[in-house]
C-alpha cells in the first residue's frame, strides 16, 4: 500500500516518540519545512532572528546561541555543536535516542555528533566531499552518458589560453574545487583573463569547461533506498546586478517554469536518475541539488551537484505540503530514521516537478555592512496611491517601506509570518536580517517570496521586485 503524507508523518513521529530531533544551522531558517508536522523538533541556531517569535508562537523549540551569551560566534555548525552552552541544552532535553541534521556535514560535525551519543540525518562526509567538489563530481559522473559540457581538469600553468581556446572555445569558464553560490567560478573571455587567473594560481588544479549559454536551472532530488525522487525544478535567478555585485552569484529561484521543459522532461528524469543511482552506489542516501543550463533548442546540459540539502528546500517543502505531497525532506528523514514506506517514484517525479506559481528572490550585501534599522518579517502587499499615509495625519503605516521618494508605492506590512503558502497571491513575505546583524560582502540582506513567478519576460525580473528589495536593502543599512 502506497504511503500518504499522514502516514509517512505518523510512522516518523511514532519512531521519535522517544527521542530528540535537533537541526542545527547558522540561519533558522535552512531548518524550515517540516517544523509544523515533525514532533519534536528543535531548531538550534547561531544568528539572532525575528524567525524565533514567529516560531515559538507557532510550537516550535528554537535555541539561539547568540541569545546565550555576548561573545560572537563564528558562523559555523562545528563552533555551534560544540559549544558549551549547545552541549547543556542538549544534555537537558536530549531523549534515549537523539538524531542531529545539519544543511551541509562535515568530517568534523560527524565525529562531533558521534561524541554527543546521537545518530547524523546526513550522508556521509566524505561522499559529500566526494561529489560537492568541482573536480572530483566531474570525474565521478563524466562517464555516466549524461549531458555535460566539454570539460577539461588540469592545473593552470600546463594549458596555455590558446590550447584551452582551440578545444573549448574562445570564452570558457573556471572553477575551483569548492565554491557556492557563484564563489569559486571564474568567466575566462581574452588571454589577459587567463594570465591574470595563473599568476594568482599556477599550479591549482581546476576544472575548466566550455561556455554553454543557456537558462540557469536548478532541481531538488534525493537518494532513497527504493529509487531516486526529485522536484522543485526552478529557474534560478543569478547575478542580477542590482542584487548582487558578484557575476555568477545565485540570488533566487522561480518555480513557476512553463516553456523551457515543455519536451525532454523525461530525458531530464532518466539523467538525473542516472546520477542519483551512481551516487548511491558509492553509498549516498538523502537529498542533492543539481545546477543545470537549458540551451535555445531544449536540451540541457548538468553543471553541478550539491551533495547535501538544496537551499530551495525550505520553501519548496511548504509547496509540497500546500499540495498534500509528501516533502523531499521528509523522505529524506525517513531513510536515516530506518521508516518503512512505499510510495510511487515514477508518479512522485511527475507531479512534484510540475511548475508551481512561487518564485524567492533575495538581495546581497554589496560590501561589509551592519544592519541599522529593521525591517518586519512577516506577509506585506505592494500598495500605490498612497494607500500607506494615513490620509489625515500624513503618517505612513507602521512597517512601511517606500520604493520611492514620492512615497506613492510602498510595501505595507499586514502582519507577522514565515509561510509564503499562506499569503494570498497578491502578498508576499518579506524574511530580514535582525537588527544588529553584522553581513559580509554577498551576504543575504533580504528576501521576498511571492506566489507568483519572478520574471516579466524571458530574461527580466518584474521590475517592481528589484525595486522592492533595493529598498529594503538600503532601508536596513
Amino acid at each position: 500500500m502506497q504511503d500518504t503524507l499522514q502516514t509517512l508523518t505518523t510512522k516518523i513521529n511514532a519512531t521519535l516518540a522517544q527521542g530528540n530531533f535537533y537541526y542545527l544551522s547558522n540561519d533558522p531558517e535552512r531548518a524550515l519545512g517540516l517544523e509544523g508536522i515533525i514532533k519534536p523538533f528543535n531548531i538550534v541556531y547561531i544568528d539572532q532572528s525575528q524567525l524565533s517569535q514567529l516560531l515559538k508562537a507557532a510550537g516550535v523549540n528554537t535555541y539561539c546561541l547568540d541569545e546565550q551569551q555576548e561573545e560572537e560566534v563564528f558562523r559555523s555548525s562545528i563552533k555551534l555543536i560544540r559549544n558549551a552552552h549547545f552541549q547543556k541544552y542538549f544534555q537537558e532535553t536530549k531523549g534515549a535516542v537523539n538524531f542531529v541534521q545539519t544543511f551541509k556535514i562535515s568530517p568534523a560535525f560527524e565525529k562531533a555528533v558521534t561524541e554527543l551519543g546521537a545518530k547524523s540525518i546526513n550522508t556521509k562526509a566524505e561522499l559529500n566531499r566526494l561529489f560537492e567538489n568541482k573536480i572530483s563530481q566531474y570525474q565521478e559522473i563524466s562517464t555516466l552518458n549524461i549531458s555535460l559540457p566539454k570539460t577539461i581538469i588540469t592545473s593552470l600553468s600546463h594549458k596555455s589560453y590558446a590550447e584551452l581556446s582551440a578545444e573549448l572555445g574562445a570564452d570558457f569558464v573556471v572553477q575551483f574545487d569548492r565554491g557556492h553560490t557563484g564563489m569559486g567560478t571564474v568567466f575566462v573571455s581574452t588571454e589577459a583573463d587567463y594570465i591574470a587567473l595563473i599568476a594568482k594560481f599556477p599550479q591549482r588544479i581546476v576544472k575548466i569547461s566550455e561556455l554553454v549559454v543557456g537558462v540557469p536551472y536548478t532541481v531538488n532530488a534525493a537518494v532513497l533506498k527504493q529509487g531516486i525522487v526529485m522536484g522543485g525544478l526552478s529557474r534560478q535567478i543569478t547575478g542580477i546586478i542590482e542584487l548582487t555585485n558578484q557575476a555568477g552569484a545565485t540570488v533566487g529561484n522561480d518555480f513557476s517554469y512553463h516553456q523551457d521543459f515543455v519536451n525532454g522532461k523525461q530525458n531530464l528524469i532518466a539523467e538525473i536518475t542516472k546520477i542519483g543511482e551512481h551516487m548511491r552506489s558509492k553509498g549516498y542516501l538523502g537529498m542533492f541539488g543539481l545546477d543545470l543550463l537549458v540551451k535555445p533548442d531544449g536540451s540541457h546540459v548538468f553543471i553541478e551537484i550539491n551533495a547535501r540539502q538544496p537551499a530551495s528546500i525550505p520553501m519548496f517543502t511548504k509547496i509540497q505540503l500546500k499540495d498534500n505531497q509528501i516533502p523531499l525532506a521528509l523522505l529524506h528523514l525517513a531513510e536515516f530514521l530506518e521508516v518503512a514506506y512505499e510510495i510511487d517514484i515514477a508518479k512522485y517525479n511527475e507531479l512534484n516537478l510540475l511548475p508551481q506559481e512561487f518564485s524567492q528572490i533575495f538581495v546581497r550585501a554589496l560590501k561589509d555592512e551592519e544592519v541599522h534599522y529593521q525591517v518586519a518579517m512577516g506577509y506585506y502587499r505592494l500598495q500605490g496611491d498612497n494607500a500607506a499615509v494615513d490620509r489625515v495625519t500624513g503618517q505612513a503605516k507602521p512597517n512601511t517601506i517606500f520604493l520611492d521618494e514620492d512615497r506613492d508605492k510602498a510595501l505595507l506590512f499586514i502582519e507577522p509570518g514565515y509561510d509564503v503558502t499562506k499569503a494570498d497571491t497578491a502578498g508576499m513575505i518579506i524574511l530580514t536580517p535582525m537588527l544588529g546583524r553584522k553581513l559580509k560582502i554577498n551576504d543575504e540582506i533580504g528576501r521576498i517570496q511571492l506566489q507568483q513567478g519572478a520574471f516579466a519576460n524571458a530574461t527580466s525580473l518584474k521590475p517592481w521586485i528589484t525595486e522592492a528589495l533595493i529598498a529594503i536593502r538600503d532601508y536596513q543599512v
